[in-house]
């Protein structure tokens, strides 16, 4: 990460500034070189701008100010000033590298401004390199009254040019949003008064006066490479990829104007100069060490089973720099946040607070990866913590990250503990009364999730639980025995025929077993091929569904005299009977009975698919290894007594995190 090493500028800055300083957007000269398009916002754009705004000045308690997206420029030099035969040379030019919408937008504001009211004069100057008499058309724009209203009025070009290029349209579109915006009251109260009082009041208003403001983030290239703010258009550019809050939080970091706290204090008397010295030491001291541990976090952050560790979404999670996770975290932004900036914000608060200033910050971006490291080798955490973080996502970590601190490690163990019992908040009478169907299906998909984390953890001789691939899927309840052909889609034909061959191919593989004997499949085989062959011909209009519903009753009853001396049929719809698989997996086998199932999983897991350990154990009767006869019992029906197992393995799994069975267990 070479670019790490550019040290820019990163600070907010409002519309205007005093007169003795110079941190505002005005008075200031900006370029819009040749290799961006021409402005381009149309109304919806400009209106939902604007709506935003006057929302935000009427409202009460949004925040001390209403922030724009970054500003990216790069200070032009004298020598590319005179190249580029830039008028008023004596004075700083911005080439403008991203954000050139915003900044036109914003002097379409204060040039409409100056034109209601005479005592209004903000502005700043914009040179477009394509069109370079396109920056004197503000200048150009006047207002007239309408002639179909009195009252109302429009935008127009003040020589009375009618040939306008598509540049001075948007420019001149914009303008005439804005002020309907006003003379319409789109927002009720917002009329041109408020436009030229509290709207602009506010819109101008000075960082350092109190009261409502606009700032935007600026963003300064200080990189003397030529080519750098041609190749960072094009980075920022490209597929609609955006300045994001990692790269902003790092232009806060390594800026040459960042303020890091010396280690130690300084003799009392000693020169400015030697003064500055050893304070730029101290800063390039630390941001090098920086910008190597950066790198480090980002790389660790990028092993699949370290993200999808800690990250709810996993793979799915939309960070181009992952670092940025940890900055979230920090932050405490939420998972519904939808401002693309609250971090950047709660950093650059952070930044200038005295306790904590830049360098404690980073040492908190330090504390919290070693801290996520080191749960991600503690067995016992990495499986309770990584169940907790699939189910809530990064509010419970950022919770859990600050309970680490100020916990003991006894105590904090015990909150791990118990928040996994709060998320699944049950007894062992409430789970034994589970049932498949909407109001459970949520928490019996939690519960069986938390079964195979815990057995995971459990076995000592396993690898560490894979969230990794179990993010990368979505997952789903399967029956374990399924006797109810209405699992079955009665509309879909092949449907059909693929559960006939299904279940033929099933019976032929155990039919060697049983060849001659009572249980002796061949005749079933037969009826399936013979029905199989009708429901593959599409011209069998006679054959119906109700033939499938007859075929699965006969496949149904063939394997419950497998049941032997297990009389009763299985509990369907409880949690004894439900195990998890892929979506992808269990719309292949779901309309099957057991045996149909248990041989497709086996084959699924002898190619390496991933077949959760639990779902695995089910179908392959582990649970019932303590069983008299187990090496040798049948294993191609599910019945009552294999249920049985399974629920006690459930809970013996589990124990420890039901109601009212932390202490004694069961």
């Amino acid at each position: 990460m070479e670019e790490l090493k550019t040290v820019n500028i990163l600070t907010l800055r409002a519309i205007t500034s005093s007169d003795e300083s110079d941190v505002g957007l005005c008075r200031k000269n900006y370029f819009i070189p040749s290799y961006q398009r021409g402005y381009r916002w149309g109304i919806r754009q400009v209106e939902q701008l604007v709506k935003d705004l006057t929302e935000y000045f009427n409202g009460e308690n949004n925040g001390d100010f209403y922030c724009l997206q970054p500003i990216v420029v790069k200070e032009i030099t004298a020598e590319q000033k005179l190249a580029l035969g830039l008028e008023h040379s004596d004075e700083p030019w911005y080439e403008v590298v991203d954000g050139q919408q915003r900044l036109t937008t914003i002097l379409i504001i204060l040039t409409l401004e100056n034109l209601l009211d005479d005592e209004s004069d903000h502005s700043f100057r914009i040179h477009y390199e394509t069109r370079p008499e396109l920056g004197s058309l503000f200048g150009k724009l006047h207002l007239k009254k309408s002639s179909e209203n009195e009252k109302r009025q429009v935008v127009t070009v003040e020589d009375g040019c009618s040939r306008l290029d598509i540049d001075s349209f948007h420019i001149i579109q914009a303008a005439q949003t804005i002020l309907d915006f006003f003379q319409n009251e789109v927002v009720p109260g917002a009329h041109k008064k408020f436009f030229k009082g509290t709207f602009y009041e506010n819109f101008t208003r000075r960082a350092d006066v109190k009261g409502k403001s606009v700032q935007v983030i600026w963003y300064e290239l200080k990189d003397n490479h030529a080519g750098s703010a041609v190749e960072l258009f094009k980075r920022l550019n490209d597929k609609s990829i955006k300045l994001n809050n990692a790269e902003l939080v790092r232009a806060l970091f390594l800026s040459e104007s960042a303020e890091y706290a010396l280690d130690q204090e300084l003799p009392k008397g000693m020169g400015k100069n030697l003064k500055d010295i050893i304070i730029a030491r101290e800063r390039e001291s630390k941001q090098q060490h920086l910008i190597s541990q950066w790198d480090m976090i980002e790389g660790r952050l990028h092993d699949p089973q370290f993200w999808n560790f800690i990250h709810k979404d996993g793979e799915k999670a939309d960070y181009s720099c992952r670092i940025e996770y940890i900055f979230d975290l920090i932050a405490k932004k939420e998972d519904d946040d939808r401002d693309s900036l609250s971090t950047l914000l709660k950093f650059q608060e952070l930044a200038i607070d005295e306790e904590n200033g830049l360098w404690n910050l980073w040492k908190k971006v330090e504390l919290y990866f070693a801290t996520l490291q080191s749960w991600l080798l503690d067995r016992d955490k990495y499986h309770k913590i990584g169940f907790i973080v699939s189910i809530e996502g990064s509010s419970a970590l950022m919770e859990l990250l600050e309970e680490a601190t100020s916990l003991p490690k006894p105590a904090f163990d015990r909150e791990i503990d118990q928040r996994i019992t709060n998320l699944i908040d049950i007894d062992l009478d409430r789970l034994s009364r589970l049932q498949y169907g909407k109001k459970d299906n949520g928490l019996i998909e939690k519960l069986l999730l938390l079964l195979n984390v815990e057995h995971t953890r459990k076995s000592s001789n396993e690898p560490f639980f894979p969230f990794d691939k179990f993010k990368n899927e979505k997952w789903s309840l399967e029956h374990i025995h399924a006797q109810n052909s209405e699992l079955i889609d009665g509309s879909d034909r092949e449907k059909w025929a693929e559960f006939i061959r299904e279940n033929i191919n099933a019976l032929k593989n155990i039919s060697v077993r049983f060849k001659d004997s009572d249980m002796d499949p061949s005749d079933l085989i037969a009826t399936l091929e013979s029905n199989y062959r009708r429901a593959s011909d599409k011209n069998d209009k006679r054959f119906s569904f109700s033939t499938v519903q007859k075929l699965y009753s006969e496949i149904a009853s063939y394997f419950d005299r497998f049941a032997f001396n297990d009389s009763l049929s299985p509990d369907l719809h409880s949690i004894s009977n439900l195990a998890l698989l892929s979506g992808r997996i269990n719309s292949a086998i779901g309309n099957s009975v057991f045996e149909v199932k248990r041989q497709a999983i086996v084959k699924l897991d002898a190619k390496g698919e991933y077949i959760p350990i639990c779902t695995r154990k089910a179908f392959l009767k582990y649970y019932n290894k303590d069983e008299k006869g187990f090496e040798t019992a049948q294993l191609f029906y599910w019945g009552r007594k294999d249920q049985e197992n399974y629920f006690t393995g459930i809970v013996n799994t589990i124990s420890c995190y039901l109601k009212n069975n932390s202490e004694e267990g069961i």
